[in-house]
Protein backbone atom coordinates (compact mmCIF):
# COMPACT_ATOMS: atom_id res chain seq x y z
CA UNK A 1 0.00 0.00 0.00
CA UNK A 2 1.72 2.93 -0.67
CA UNK A 3 -0.56 6.43 -1.06
CA UNK A 4 -0.06 10.55 -0.85
CA UNK A 5 -1.53 11.03 2.42
CA UNK A 6 -1.32 15.03 2.60
CA UNK A 7 0.35 17.85 0.49
CA UNK A 8 1.79 21.27 2.20
CA UNK A 9 1.74 24.63 0.91
CA UNK A 10 3.19 27.31 2.27
CA UNK A 11 1.51 31.04 2.05
CA UNK A 12 1.79 34.24 3.31
CA UNK A 13 -1.93 34.78 3.44
CA UNK A 14 -3.29 32.03 5.28
CA UNK A 15 -6.79 33.37 5.49
CA UNK A 16 -6.96 34.01 1.71
CA UNK A 17 -5.76 30.69 1.14
CA UNK A 18 -7.97 28.62 3.51
CA UNK A 19 -10.76 30.80 2.26
CA UNK A 20 -9.60 29.48 -2.09
CA UNK A 21 -9.72 25.93 -0.65
CA UNK A 22 -12.96 26.15 1.05
CA UNK A 23 -15.66 28.46 -0.80
CA UNK A 24 -13.83 27.46 -4.45
CA UNK A 25 -12.85 23.83 -4.14
CA UNK A 26 -15.19 22.68 -0.91
CA UNK A 27 -12.79 21.23 1.28
CA UNK A 28 -13.87 21.48 4.95
CA UNK A 29 -11.64 22.31 7.68
CA UNK A 30 -10.62 19.60 9.84
CA UNK A 31 -7.69 20.67 12.57
CA UNK A 32 -5.84 23.85 13.35
CA UNK A 33 -2.44 24.59 14.90
CA UNK A 34 -1.42 27.63 16.24
CA UNK A 35 2.06 29.63 16.30
CA UNK A 36 4.19 28.65 19.17
CA UNK A 37 6.92 30.98 20.52
CA UNK A 38 10.02 29.60 20.54
CA UNK A 39 9.38 26.58 18.69
CA UNK A 40 9.87 26.55 15.08
CA UNK A 41 6.16 26.05 14.09
CA UNK A 42 3.87 28.10 12.62
CA UNK A 43 0.34 28.74 12.27
CA UNK A 44 -1.12 26.34 9.94
CA UNK A 45 -4.75 24.79 9.05
CA UNK A 46 -5.56 21.29 7.39
CA UNK A 47 -8.41 20.77 5.10
CA UNK A 48 -9.90 17.63 3.17
CA UNK A 49 -12.05 16.57 0.22
CA UNK A 50 -12.86 12.93 0.46
CA UNK A 51 -9.50 11.45 0.39
CA UNK A 52 -7.20 14.37 -0.03
CA UNK A 53 -5.80 16.22 2.59
CA UNK A 54 -4.13 19.52 2.10
CA UNK A 55 -2.15 21.63 5.14
CA UNK A 56 -1.50 25.50 4.59
CA UNK A 57 0.73 27.24 6.39
CA UNK A 58 1.59 30.53 7.16
CA UNK A 59 5.33 31.54 6.40
CA UNK A 60 6.86 34.76 7.42
CA UNK A 61 10.96 35.75 5.93
CA UNK A 62 11.23 37.18 8.88
CA UNK A 63 11.59 33.82 10.34
CA UNK A 64 13.98 32.41 8.06
CA UNK A 65 17.47 31.18 8.62
CA UNK A 66 19.64 33.69 7.18
CA UNK A 67 22.13 30.77 5.75
CA UNK A 68 19.49 29.15 4.27
CA UNK A 69 18.45 29.75 0.43
CA UNK A 70 16.06 32.65 -0.68
CA UNK A 71 12.16 31.54 -0.04
CA UNK A 72 10.42 31.55 -3.29
CA UNK A 73 8.27 34.97 -3.84
CA UNK A 74 5.09 33.45 -4.22
CA UNK A 75 2.84 30.79 -2.11
CA UNK A 76 4.66 27.23 -2.98
CA UNK A 77 3.82 23.66 -2.68
CA UNK A 78 6.60 22.42 0.47
CA UNK A 79 5.60 18.85 1.13
CA UNK A 80 4.25 15.80 -0.55
CA UNK A 81 3.85 13.20 2.84
CA UNK A 82 3.79 9.36 1.43
CA UNK A 83 1.32 6.91 3.86
CA UNK A 84 3.06 3.38 3.18
CA UNK A 85 2.40 0.42 5.18
CA UNK A 86 4.84 -1.16 7.50
CA UNK A 87 6.83 -3.12 5.31
CA UNK A 88 7.14 -0.69 2.72
CA UNK A 89 7.93 2.09 5.27
CA UNK A 90 11.02 0.25 6.89
CA UNK A 91 12.34 -0.99 3.21
CA UNK A 92 12.18 3.04 2.30
CA UNK A 93 13.61 3.90 6.09
CA UNK A 94 16.46 1.76 5.48
CA UNK A 95 17.33 2.78 2.02
CA UNK A 96 17.20 6.58 2.90
CA UNK A 97 19.89 5.40 5.21
CA UNK A 98 21.81 3.92 2.94
CA UNK A 99 21.62 6.70 -0.06
CA UNK A 100 22.72 8.88 2.54
CA UNK A 101 20.35 11.16 2.83
CA UNK A 102 19.77 13.52 6.25
CA UNK A 103 17.01 12.54 8.05
CA UNK A 104 15.94 15.79 9.09
CA UNK A 105 12.67 14.88 11.22
CA UNK A 106 12.08 11.38 12.92
CA UNK A 107 8.98 10.78 15.29
CA UNK A 108 7.56 7.33 17.10
CA UNK A 109 10.71 2.85 13.37
CA UNK A 110 10.81 0.05 15.42
CA UNK A 111 14.21 -1.15 16.31
CA UNK A 112 15.82 2.19 15.87
CA UNK A 113 17.33 3.85 18.73
CA UNK A 114 18.46 7.73 19.10
CA UNK A 115 22.46 6.48 18.53
CA UNK A 116 21.34 4.69 15.51
CA UNK A 117 19.73 7.64 13.75
CA UNK A 118 22.33 10.00 15.20
CA UNK A 119 25.13 7.88 13.59
CA UNK A 120 24.04 7.95 10.60
CA UNK A 121 23.09 11.53 10.51
CA UNK A 122 27.05 12.28 11.83
CA UNK A 123 28.26 10.13 8.96
CA UNK A 124 26.34 12.99 6.36
CA UNK A 125 28.19 15.53 6.92
CA UNK A 126 32.05 14.60 5.78
CA UNK A 127 33.55 16.49 2.81
CA UNK A 128 31.75 13.91 0.52
CA UNK A 129 28.24 13.59 1.36
CA UNK A 130 28.16 17.44 1.93
CA UNK A 131 29.02 17.86 -1.36
CA UNK A 132 26.62 15.87 -3.04
CA UNK A 133 24.15 16.94 -0.49
CA UNK A 134 25.22 20.71 -2.16
CA UNK A 135 24.48 19.90 -5.60
CA UNK A 136 21.21 18.53 -5.07
CA UNK A 137 19.62 21.41 -3.04
CA UNK A 138 19.78 18.84 0.72
CA UNK A 139 19.50 20.52 3.81
CA UNK A 140 20.96 19.19 6.49
CA UNK A 141 18.84 20.13 9.07
CA UNK A 142 18.68 18.90 12.89
CA UNK A 143 16.41 16.15 13.48
CA UNK A 144 13.75 15.81 16.08
CA UNK A 145 14.88 11.98 16.95
CA UNK A 146 13.39 9.46 19.04
CA UNK A 147 13.57 5.66 19.99
CA UNK A 148 10.74 4.33 17.87
CA UNK A 149 9.50 6.29 14.16
CA UNK A 150 6.11 6.51 13.11
CA UNK A 151 7.18 8.89 10.17
CA UNK A 152 10.52 10.88 8.93
CA UNK A 153 11.01 13.92 6.71
CA UNK A 154 13.40 14.45 4.21
CA UNK A 155 14.47 17.26 2.32
CA UNK A 156 13.87 16.81 -1.48
CA UNK A 157 16.43 17.36 -4.45
CA UNK A 158 14.06 20.30 -5.02
CA UNK A 159 14.52 23.61 -2.40
CA UNK A 160 12.07 24.64 0.33
CA UNK A 161 10.34 20.88 -0.61
CA UNK A 162 10.30 18.19 1.81
CA UNK A 163 8.94 14.71 1.70
CA UNK A 164 7.46 12.88 4.90
CA UNK A 165 7.19 9.70 5.56
CA UNK A 166 4.38 7.70 7.33
CA UNK A 167 4.16 4.63 9.03
CA UNK A 168 0.84 2.90 8.35
CA UNK A 169 -0.76 3.32 11.36
CA UNK A 170 -1.85 7.36 11.08
CA UNK A 171 -5.63 7.84 11.54
CA UNK A 172 -5.93 11.49 9.86
CA UNK A 173 -8.45 9.31 7.09
CA UNK A 174 -10.48 7.98 9.90
CA UNK A 175 -10.89 11.15 11.28
CA UNK A 176 -11.41 13.24 7.93
CA UNK A 177 -14.66 10.24 7.57
CA UNK A 178 -15.45 11.24 11.03
CA UNK A 179 -16.09 14.26 9.95
CA UNK A 180 -18.83 13.35 7.36
CA UNK A 181 -20.29 10.56 9.05
CA UNK A 182 -23.06 11.54 11.35
CA UNK A 183 -22.95 7.65 13.49
CA UNK A 184 -19.05 7.79 13.39
CA UNK A 185 -18.91 11.72 14.31
CA UNK A 186 -21.08 10.53 17.45
CA UNK A 187 -18.49 8.30 18.40
CA UNK A 188 -15.42 10.65 18.34
CA UNK A 189 -17.25 13.04 20.71
CA UNK A 190 -17.59 10.75 23.18
CA UNK A 191 -14.00 9.56 22.85
CA UNK A 192 -12.93 13.51 21.72
CA UNK A 193 -9.71 15.03 22.31
CA UNK A 194 -8.31 18.32 21.15
CA UNK A 195 -4.91 16.64 19.96
CA UNK A 196 -5.27 14.62 16.67
CA UNK A 197 -3.84 11.26 18.59
CA UNK A 198 -2.09 8.95 16.68
CA UNK A 199 -1.82 11.55 13.47
CA UNK A 200 1.49 12.39 11.65
CA UNK A 201 -0.39 15.96 11.78
CA UNK A 202 2.39 17.01 14.73
CA UNK A 203 0.67 20.07 16.45
CA UNK A 204 -3.04 20.10 15.12
CA UNK A 205 -5.61 20.41 17.14
CA UNK A 206 -9.09 18.81 16.08
CA UNK A 207 -11.23 21.34 14.89
CA UNK A 208 -14.54 21.56 17.59
CA UNK A 209 -16.82 21.88 14.08
CA UNK A 210 -15.56 17.94 13.84
CA UNK A 211 -17.14 17.33 17.13
CA UNK A 212 -20.27 19.35 16.47
CA UNK A 213 -19.38 22.31 18.26
CA UNK A 214 -18.79 25.90 17.64
CA UNK A 215 -15.05 26.95 16.50
CA UNK A 216 -14.25 30.16 17.33
CA UNK A 217 -10.90 29.62 14.85
CA UNK A 218 -12.82 29.17 12.13
CA UNK A 219 -16.14 31.78 12.86
CA UNK A 220 -13.99 34.59 13.32
CA UNK A 221 -11.11 33.91 10.99
CA UNK A 222 -12.36 31.23 8.08
CA UNK A 223 -16.04 32.43 8.41
CA UNK A 224 -18.59 29.63 8.53
CA UNK A 225 -18.93 26.10 7.23
CA UNK A 226 -18.66 25.73 3.59
CA UNK A 227 -21.99 25.45 1.70
CA UNK A 228 -20.97 24.69 -1.58
CA UNK A 229 -21.69 21.43 -3.26
CA UNK A 230 -17.52 19.74 -3.66
CA UNK A 231 -16.71 18.46 -6.82
CA UNK A 232 -16.34 15.05 -7.49
CA UNK A 233 -12.76 14.31 -6.65
CA UNK A 234 -11.66 11.45 -5.18
CA UNK A 235 -7.64 11.86 -4.31
CA UNK A 236 -4.24 12.70 -5.59
CA UNK A 237 -3.76 11.50 -8.58
CA UNK A 238 -0.16 12.82 -9.61
CA UNK A 239 2.11 15.52 -8.73
CA UNK A 240 4.01 17.53 -10.83
CA UNK A 241 7.33 18.95 -10.64
CA UNK A 242 8.76 21.20 -13.24
CA UNK A 243 12.53 21.26 -13.95
CA UNK A 244 15.05 23.30 -15.38
CA UNK A 245 16.10 22.02 -19.60
CA UNK A 246 17.98 18.72 -19.55
CA UNK A 247 17.51 18.59 -15.71
CA UNK A 248 15.12 16.07 -14.76
CA UNK A 249 16.90 12.94 -15.25
CA UNK A 250 19.11 13.61 -12.08
CA UNK A 251 16.00 14.13 -10.13
CA UNK A 252 14.80 10.77 -11.43
CA UNK A 253 17.89 9.26 -10.19
CA UNK A 254 18.01 10.41 -7.01
CA UNK A 255 13.99 9.61 -6.70
CA UNK A 256 14.85 5.89 -7.61
CA UNK A 257 18.06 5.80 -5.47
CA UNK A 258 16.80 7.11 -2.37
CA UNK A 259 13.27 6.26 -2.20
CA UNK A 260 12.66 3.27 -4.44
CA UNK A 261 10.67 5.14 -6.99
CA UNK A 262 10.41 3.50 -10.84
CA UNK A 263 10.40 5.18 -13.85
CA UNK A 264 7.22 4.29 -16.48
CA UNK A 265 8.12 3.84 -19.79
CA UNK A 266 6.52 5.79 -22.33
CA UNK A 267 5.16 3.67 -25.94
CA UNK A 268 6.61 6.76 -27.99
CA UNK A 269 10.13 7.86 -27.51
CA UNK A 270 12.59 9.24 -28.93
CA UNK A 271 15.85 9.00 -26.93
CA UNK A 272 14.52 6.59 -23.77
CA UNK A 273 14.42 9.70 -21.97
CA UNK A 274 10.76 10.10 -21.32
CA UNK A 275 8.65 11.75 -23.80
CA UNK A 276 9.17 14.60 -25.97
CA UNK A 277 6.20 16.59 -26.84
CA UNK A 278 6.95 18.72 -29.78
CA UNK A 279 5.57 21.97 -31.38
CA UNK A 280 5.99 25.79 -29.69
CA UNK A 281 5.52 24.31 -26.50
CA UNK A 282 8.39 21.70 -26.81
CA UNK A 283 8.63 19.94 -23.20
CA UNK A 284 9.98 16.83 -22.35
CA UNK A 285 7.96 14.60 -19.89
CA UNK A 286 9.23 12.00 -17.46
CA UNK A 287 6.83 9.99 -14.95
CA UNK A 288 8.02 7.90 -11.98
CA UNK A 289 5.63 5.60 -9.56
CA UNK A 290 5.91 4.31 -6.08
CA UNK A 291 6.93 0.77 -6.33
CA UNK A 292 8.76 -0.92 -3.66
CA UNK A 293 8.49 -4.28 -4.23
CA UNK A 294 8.37 -4.01 -8.08
CA UNK A 295 10.28 -7.04 -8.51
CA UNK A 296 7.23 -8.92 -7.39
CA UNK A 297 4.60 -7.05 -9.34
CA UNK A 298 1.87 -4.86 -8.32
CA UNK A 299 -1.72 -4.46 -9.49
CA UNK A 300 -3.25 -1.06 -8.90
CA UNK A 301 -6.83 -0.39 -8.04
CA UNK A 302 -7.30 3.17 -9.12
CA UNK A 303 -9.52 4.51 -6.53
CA UNK A 304 -9.07 2.40 -3.46
CA UNK A 305 -5.38 1.93 -4.09
CA UNK A 306 -3.74 4.25 -6.14
CA UNK A 307 -0.24 4.68 -6.86
CA UNK A 308 2.19 7.50 -6.31
CA UNK A 309 2.54 9.49 -9.43
CA UNK A 310 4.94 12.12 -10.06
CA UNK A 311 5.58 13.82 -13.42
CA UNK A 312 8.56 15.41 -14.31
CA UNK A 313 8.36 18.59 -16.71
CA UNK A 314 11.23 19.97 -18.85
CA UNK A 315 11.18 22.48 -21.19
CA UNK A 316 13.43 21.42 -24.49
CA UNK A 317 15.78 24.04 -25.48
CA UNK A 318 15.07 27.27 -27.43
CA UNK A 319 11.51 26.15 -27.42
CA UNK A 320 9.17 28.74 -27.17
CA UNK A 321 7.32 30.49 -23.90
CA UNK A 322 5.42 27.46 -22.26
CA UNK A 323 3.69 26.24 -18.96
CA UNK A 324 6.95 24.83 -17.59
CA UNK A 325 8.99 27.76 -18.34
CA UNK A 326 6.62 30.74 -17.07
CA UNK A 327 6.40 28.38 -13.71
CA UNK A 328 9.87 28.22 -13.22
CA UNK A 329 10.20 32.03 -13.93
CA UNK A 330 7.64 32.65 -11.73
CA UNK A 331 8.68 30.09 -8.72
CA UNK A 332 12.38 31.34 -8.97
CA UNK A 333 13.72 28.14 -10.02
CA UNK A 334 12.52 24.00 -10.13
CA UNK A 335 9.37 22.93 -8.33
CA UNK A 336 5.83 21.33 -7.84
CA UNK A 337 3.86 22.69 -11.08
CA UNK A 338 0.72 20.64 -9.96
CA UNK A 339 -1.09 18.47 -7.94
CA UNK A 340 -3.80 16.94 -9.93
CA UNK A 341 -6.81 15.54 -8.63
CA UNK A 342 -8.59 12.12 -10.00
CA UNK A 343 -12.48 12.34 -11.42
CA UNK A 344 -14.28 10.19 -12.92
CA UNK A 345 -16.12 12.98 -14.71
CA UNK A 346 -14.31 15.14 -16.35
CA UNK A 347 -15.76 17.78 -18.04
CA UNK A 348 -18.51 18.37 -15.80
CA UNK A 349 -15.46 19.02 -12.84
CA UNK A 350 -13.78 21.52 -14.68
CA UNK A 351 -16.86 22.91 -15.72
CA UNK A 352 -18.22 23.01 -12.04
CA UNK A 353 -15.18 24.85 -10.71
CA UNK A 354 -14.83 27.39 -13.52
CA UNK A 355 -18.42 28.42 -12.23
CA UNK A 356 -16.85 29.12 -8.85
CA UNK A 357 -13.98 31.10 -9.63
CA UNK A 358 -11.08 28.30 -10.53
CA UNK A 359 -8.84 29.23 -13.79
CA UNK A 360 -7.20 25.90 -15.60
CA UNK A 361 -4.19 26.09 -18.06
CA UNK A 362 -4.92 25.23 -21.21
CA UNK A 363 -2.41 22.23 -22.88
CA UNK A 364 -0.52 22.60 -25.98
CA UNK A 365 -2.33 21.61 -28.86
CA UNK A 366 0.62 18.48 -29.05
CA UNK A 367 -0.82 17.69 -25.79
CA UNK A 368 -3.92 15.65 -27.98
CA UNK A 369 -1.69 14.04 -30.30
CA UNK A 370 0.24 11.85 -27.71
CA UNK A 371 -0.82 8.31 -28.35
CA UNK A 372 -1.04 7.60 -24.73
CA UNK A 373 -3.75 10.12 -24.11
CA UNK A 374 -5.41 9.63 -27.51
CA UNK A 375 -6.06 5.99 -26.19
CA UNK A 376 -6.55 7.40 -22.32
CA UNK A 377 -9.58 9.48 -23.91
CA UNK A 378 -10.88 6.91 -26.46
CA UNK A 379 -11.03 4.62 -23.02
CA UNK A 380 -12.93 7.16 -20.92
CA UNK A 381 -15.48 7.82 -23.62
CA UNK A 382 -14.92 11.33 -23.32
CA UNK A 383 -15.23 14.07 -26.15
CA UNK A 384 -11.68 15.16 -27.56
CA UNK A 385 -13.28 18.08 -28.84
CA UNK A 386 -14.48 19.06 -25.66
CA UNK A 387 -11.51 18.21 -23.56
CA UNK A 388 -9.80 20.32 -25.74
CA UNK A 389 -11.84 23.25 -24.76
Amino acid sequence: MSRIHHFGISTRNLIQRVSQFKNQLGFQIFAHRDKTSGVKQNEAISLFLNSIIVTIENVEDSNKDESSMPLPITDWISDVAIHLSIEDFKKTYHRVCNSGVYIKQSMNIVNETDNDIQRHNETQTDSNSTSVSHEMGLRLDTGCLSKSIQMFSIESPFPHISHTLICGQCNCIQLTDQCTDPILRTKLEENSSDQLSNSCLTGFITCHRVLGRTCQICDQKYGGVCSIVPPPVSHVDHVTFACHTSTSQKFLKWYKDCLGFVETRFINTKDGNGFILEGSNGMRLSAMQYWMCSEKGVEFDSISDPPVQLIFAEPLPNAGRNQVQTFLDHNGGPGIQHIAFHTEDITHTVSGLRNLGISFITPPPEYYSMMEKLSAIKNTGEDLDLLKE
